[in-house]
């Protein structure tokens, strides 16, 4: 019985999508009701003779079991029945699903807790689910969160100008490049271009978030603060090779770190540096032997210009 519950919670780990954080400002002004909520279930009833509809259920709401992150409502309701959308649908912006696109394994740790995080709009007197996001651990949640409650510092603006000002604060802030459709949006409206201007202080913003870990945000201050990022991936790899057992994941991590410092050696595929770089997510080498090429690529690493 044991053998049989570690086997179907490996096969949820591989079916369960990992993610970073994610840009939801589409899915929050979207919607009427964000809610966390863990105590839900499946149901579905027949349309007619061809059509099966689903549906998520959620039989009690309250300060017990349910925690509120958005509520546009008169007043929150006590139970939920919310209509699962058919593929073909297409009720919710495609960039905002498409970070789900791919099933790659996520690691759940026993020890932490997660949540489940739903997106709801009420239409025509039914609550329809724009987004669902499972198994959240808490820090996500906590950085979602802080999206969501501090949507409301440009949600209500009119002004156009001001409105694209506060955005983008917004977004840097939470630790976001702009999405395609905000830049459209203002691009049309004549009030930016592709290169938006930032100002000073939305800068040393950005730097400060990429220093927190926001590596998204690379491109925005990798001309403007060279020594600052390679001290940020060179600090990175010294922290990683100071794990006594690496994994994987460690060796993708020291990889990626000096790829997007050097621009992955300027492109140069025939480089030494590339290979060897290239090998450490390789099974060909023992660790020993991954060890050695990261503490020569951290020597290339901090005399990079």
């Amino acid at each position: 019985m044991i053998k049989q519950s570690l086997y179907l919670i490996l096969l949820l780990l591989l079916a369960t999508n990992s993610y970073a954080q994610l840009n939801l400002r589409k899915a929050i002004l979207q919607s009427d009701l964000i809610i966390s909520i863990n105590n839900h279930r499946q149901d579905s009833i027949w349309d007619n003779d061809h059509t099966l509809q689903s549906y998520t259920q959620m039989d009690k709401i309250d300060s017990g079991n349910a925690f509120i992150l958005r509520n546009k409502l008169k007043s929150t309701p006590q139970t939920l029945r919310l209509k699962n959308y058919l593929g073909q649908e297409g009720f919710f912006s495609h960039d905002i699903n498409q970070p789900f696109s791919c099933l790659v394994p996520m690691v759940i740790d026993i020890s932490k807790h997660y949540q489940d995080i739903f997106f709801i709009k009420k239409e025509k007197g039914q609550y329809k689910q724009v987004l669902m996001l499972p198994d959240v651990e808490d820090a996500l949640f906590q950085a979602y969160r802080k999206q969501i409650t501090s949507s409301s510092n440009f949600e209500n603006t009119k002004n156009e100008n001001e409105r694209f000002s506060k955005t983008l604060d917004w977004f840097i802030e939470n630790g976001l490049l702009p999405d395609g459709e905000f830049i459209a949006y203002y691009k049309q409206k004549g009030i930016t271009t592709d290169s938006i201007l930032y100002t000073e202080k939305q800068y040393q913003t950005i730097l400060q978030q990429f220093q927190l870990g926001h590596e998204d945000l690379l491109s925005l201050i990798k001309k403007k603060y060279p020594e600052e990022v390679k001290q940020y991936y060179t600090q990175k790899m010294k922290d990683i090779l100071l794990i006594e057992e690496p994994d994987y994941n460690n060796y993708y991590d020291f990889y990626k770190a000096i790829s997007d410092l050097t621009d992955s050696f300027n492109s140069d595929t025939s480089s030494a540096d590339y290979i060897l770089c290239n090998a450490l997510t390789s099974e060909k080498f023992e660790k020993y032997g991954k060890r050695d090429i990261m503490v020569h690529l951290l020597k290339v690493a901090s005399e990079w210009k």
